[in-house]
């Protein structure tokens, strides 16, 4: 009896179990910022190329058979187990313990995956280390034998919470579906409107030049449907995408391919650069991969380039040096002029000139396809290719060489992508601080924070645009990127990330306005973006003397309540348009995807369209 009740005393140690509770709580949360991001919030360190993008697109991301997100099971079992921990005081023993246990080797395999293929997401570090500081507190405990109803209130509890994501995940897949088939469909009715000679595809008229096709093609040379894709060996879209058009081609007499290198691979080894338009590497074979093709290609041909490039894609860009020597034996090819040519600066070279080809479209991530010259969007809805070459063919478009197609270029890409863009309803400012014409017919919202540079950026080049142009109203709505002002800002946003002058500044405008009106808001805003850079110094005697106003009033309208309640309000229409970058600009309802461009303005580009638009709706 005294060693049970010391047992007992053990497993409900007064730190033991707060303790447990905080590291599942954050294993859970953490959970939770992968799921999040799953249905569409960008979070802080988990961009389209950071490795919490790579880890959920890779074999490792999704749950067999259901295709569900492995985060799903992950927060579905942090929440069962820390309900568990709750409802048993600590005491974990026979199945719970049972579980824990498949749970630390699950999450030690997932730490080693990271590990190996140095694709650490912070968000599963965080989930999996503070599962294991649980594992590790529990393992020094006695092994008590755990309530029933802490064991019933797991099991109900990682069910049910599995079964609501996962319809929650068919609803999204639903949703995304139908926006890539509208894209998809979107993007067939300019390639038969192209088919029949209409030349207003273009939006803008920036065409490239004649000569769009790769150095190898199959099918043939007229036809009168014409694919080129840029493509990544290691990349899993690419190598869906690809299955399905190596189907259409082994079917279709009437079809001429060709393809383009962009591998997300920055290094081509050697201290020589492969990919410069990427800002890290996500494929680390990705670049030698297409070195291999073109090196068969030209040793071999356009046989052996084939070849070669089906068998990557079969291999997921990956091969072992025995592996590639059996397939350049199987090409009828010598290994070491394979190896030179492969090594050499003219495979190099090819790669370098499809990226820079690529980038001049405004290709960011792969893959990219054109029929018969025009980008086919909403590639990634079901059959997609399949279906689109189809609709194609079905219009009897006139056979014309590989070659011959002018796709539009990365500026004009631009703006067509903001005009695919479905119209929202933003979320209603009480506070609107208007420049321009208050009741102008292009209506510009721009979500931004003094203290970024793009912002001050985008902000500069809408404001120079309106001197030049009529019927233009913009609305600057606060999102500063920092927490004691935003408390709409996502958890988890890094230290580096914060913006620690961003609120002070938005409260000098909001301050400015409040004592002198429209006038002094437009000034001092003006100020304020324009001295971005040197925000730290916190010059109020300086943005109060280009707005006109007293820097003691200015001082005092910052502490006003009103003036925390604008920012706040700005902050929670920003996060409720799903935002996920600043600024996030919309013109007319429809969100901006890509606002830079080198050598262009886009903002200009977009407000001359959307002008137009408006002069051809009255």
């Amino acid at each position: 009896m005294a060693n049970e009740k010391k047992s007992n005393v053990g497993a409900e140690n007064p730190v033991r179990w707060p303790i447990g509770a905080a590291f599942l709580t954050v294993a859970f949360l953490a959970s939770v910022m992968l799921v999040i991001q799953h249905f569409g919030t960008a979070l802080p360190g988990c961009g389209p190329e950071s490795a919490c993008h790579s880890l959920a697109r890779s074999v490792w991301g999704s749950i067999p058979g259901l295709g569900w997100p492995t985060s799903f099971v992950g927060v579905a079992y942090f929440d069962a187990m820390l309900v568990a921990w709750i409802l048993s005081r600590g005491r974990f023993g026979g199945p719970l313990r049972a579980l824990l246990g498949l749970g630390v080797l699950a999450s030690l395999v997932f730490l080693g995956v990271m590990i190996v293929e140095q694709q650490l997401c912070p968000y599963c570090l965080i989930a999996h280390l503070a599962h294991l500081a649980f594992a590790l507190s529990v393992w020094r405990a006695p092994a008590l034998p755990s309530p029933s109803v802490a064991m019933m209130a797991a099991v109900g509890s990682f069910v049910g919470l599995t079964l609501v994501l996962g319809i929650a995940n068919q609803m999204t897949k639903d949703q995304r579906e139908s926006a890539a088939e509208n894209e998809r469909e979107r993007s067939v009715r300019q390639m038969v409107a192209a088919a029949g000679g209409d030349a207003s595809v273009d939006p803008t008229g920036f065409w490239a030049e004649a000569g769009f096709k790769g150095r190898y093609l199959h099918g043939p040379e007229s036809a009168p449907i014409r694919v080129v894709m840029f493509t990544d060996y290691q990349c899993p879209d690419c190598r869906r995408v690809e299955g399905e058009l190596r189907a259409i081609m082994d079917k279709r007499t009437d079809l001429a391919v060709t393809i383009k290198h962009f591998p997300m691979c920055q290094s081509a080894g050697g201290g020589e650069v492969c990919n410069r338009h990427v800002s890290r590497t996500l494929h680390e074979n990705a670049c030698w991969a297409a070195r291999a093709a073109e090196a068969a290609g030209i040793l071999g041909g356009e046989e052996a380039f084939w070849e070669m490039h089906f068998w990557l894609f079969e291999r997921k860009g990956i091969y072992s040096p025995s592996q590639l020597q059996s397939q350049i034996q199987s090409l009828g090819l010598d290994a070491t002029q394979f190896e030179d040519a492969m090594r050499s600066d003219e495979t190099l070279a090819r790669v370098h000139a499809d990226v820079d080809e690529a980038f001049g479209l405004g290709l960011h991530y792969t893959p990219m396809i054109f029929i018969n010259g025009v980008e086919l969007k909403g590639w990634n809805a079901r059959t997609a290719l399949a279906r689109s070459v189809d609709q194609v063919g079905a219009a009897n478009p006139a056979p014309k060489k590989m070659g011959s197609d002018r796709p539009v270029l990365a500026l004009a890409k631009y703006v067509g992508d903001w005009q695919d863009q479905r119209k929202k309803t933003l979320p209603a400012d009480k506070e609107e601080r208007i420049f321009g014409e208050a009741d102008g017919q292009v209506e510009v919202v721009v979500f931004g924070d003094y203290q970024e540079e793009n912002s001050a950026l985008i902000d500069s080049q809408i404001r120079d645009y309106l001197k030049g142009n009529e019927g233009i109203r913009y609305n600057f709505r606060h999102y500063p990127v920092d927490p004691k002002c935003n408390r709409a800002l996502p958890t988890g946003v890094p230290e580096s990330s914060i913006h620690p002058d961003a609120c002070w500044a938005a409260s000098v405008a909001e301050a400015a306005g409040r004592a002198g009106g429209a006038e002094a808001f437009q000034k001092a805003h003006a100020w304020l973006m324009e001295n971005s850079a040197k925000l730290f110094k916190r010059d109020l005697e300086g943005v109060c003397a280009e707005a006109g106003v007293s820097p003691a009033e200015v001082a005092e309208g910052m502490k006003a309540a009103e003036v925390e309640t604008i920012i706040l309000e700005d902050c929670r229409a920003g996060t409720a348009t799903s935002l996920t970058s600043i600024p996030a600009v919309y013109v007319n309802g429809r969100w901006i995807p890509r606002l830079k461009r080198d050598g262009a303005n886009v903002m200009d580009a977009i407000l001359a369209a959307a002008g137009k638009e408006a002069a051809e709706s009255r």
